[in-house]
């Protein structure tokens, strides 16, 4: 077992000082995910005060020594003290939800969707994550099939257009093409809520870029595509289920002013749900673009999740860290 340990090493003729190891524990309590992401953040801390990368690559390194070598018990009181001022984790407001996804599809197989203005882009010069993206009207038109190769369709649309959260030049020019599909009246309720959902995936990738207009990179270009989407989608609020209505909601966090029509709906539906729910009114204090109360629920969240705290340290723009904030409580609390 390791115990509290300073190991000196030392990068080629210069000395210096480098923690490599320490025991896990004691903890105030048996909730070891909360106190050590509080020693994690801890760390991160002194780094950022303290701590500087030596520009040496790591095999260049050596260990010199150990220094110092205590026991658990030696450590003990120290340990304890320094969880003084952490209180512990706060019992969670975050309530998994069992929304109605309206009746199941008998099959997979769908009507076709015919996608307008495909062909008038020139996709041949945009690139995606495997190079030239003119094999893209192609992954487009296996998703507007919309019958049982769609699960095919989507894992190659997030292998090629979006990879492991990279965009590219021809992401942005999809999303129209993705809308279209989700607004269509043949798509399948279950994909039109797995495509509300990935679109909000992709912009949140680049969620900065709502604070920066100016921004021009495929990242920010697709994000405010997604944006600009947001009044279209939103027409399809009264004919959706409550689950498309949740997500239809958090989209509308990317487009404030494009949604204050809606905002009665949108409080609304809120109300129909008991209990509390810190992503629905996180969202309504974004599209409200209350910052105050925004701000202050996304505090709250600190007191039980050990992500928040990250996300809201992002070196980001706030409203970037209150949507990354937005979205992550939405995968406890919508699934």
């Amino acid at each position: 077992m390791l115990t509290p340990c300073t190991y000196r090493g030392r990068w080629g003729d210069e000395p210096g000082w480098r923690v490599l190891a320490w025991d896990d524990g004691p903890y105030p309590d048996d909730d070891i995910e909360w106190w050590t992401a509080e020693e994690r953040r801890f760390v991160a801390r002194l780094k950022d005060a303290y701590g500087v990368r030596h520009p040496s690559p790591p095999e260049l390194g050596s260990l010199d020594g150990l220094l110092v070598d205590r026991t658990i018990e030696d450590v003990r009181e120290s340990r304890m003290a320094s969880f003084a001022h952490t209180p512990p984790r706060a019992q969670s407001a975050v309530v998994p939800r069992l929304l109605d996804h309206g009746p199941p599809s008998p099959s997979g197989q769908g009507e076709p969707i015919t996608l307008t203005g495909l062909d008038d882009v020139d996709w041949s010069s945009l690139d995606h994550a495997y190079g030239s993206a003119e094999d893209t009207p192609d992954i487009l038109r296996a998703l507007a099939a919309n019958d049982e190769d769609w699960s095919d369709a989507v894992h190659e649309y997030f292998s090629a257009i979006v990879h492991q959260g990279d965009v590219y030049s021809a992401t942005e020019r999809t999303i129209p093409f993705l809308v279209q599909i989700a607004l269509s009246p043949s798509i399948l309720p279950e994909r039109r809520l797995e495509l509300l959902q990935d679109l909000l995936y992709i912009a949140s990738q680049n969620a900065w870029a709502l604070s920066e207009p100016d921004g021009d990179s495929p990242g920010a270009l697709t994000t405010r595509a997604v944006a600009d989407a947001v009044p279209g989608l939103l027409a399809l609020w009264q004919v959706s289920p409550q689950a498309h209505k949740a997500r239809l909601l958090l989209l509308a966090a990317f487009n404030p002013s494009a949604a204050t029509t809606h905002l009665k709906q949108f409080t609304d539906f809120r109300a129909t749900l008991d209990g509390p729910s810190p992503t629905l009114d996180l969202a309504l204090a974004l599209i409200t673009q209350d910052e105050p109360r925004a701000q202050d629920i996304a505090l709250q969240t600190t007191t039980w999740d050990v992500r928040t705290p990250d996300y809201l340290a992002e070196n980001l723009p706030l409203n970037a860290r209150l949507i990354n904030v937005l979205l992550h409580l939405a995968e406890d609390e919508l699934g």
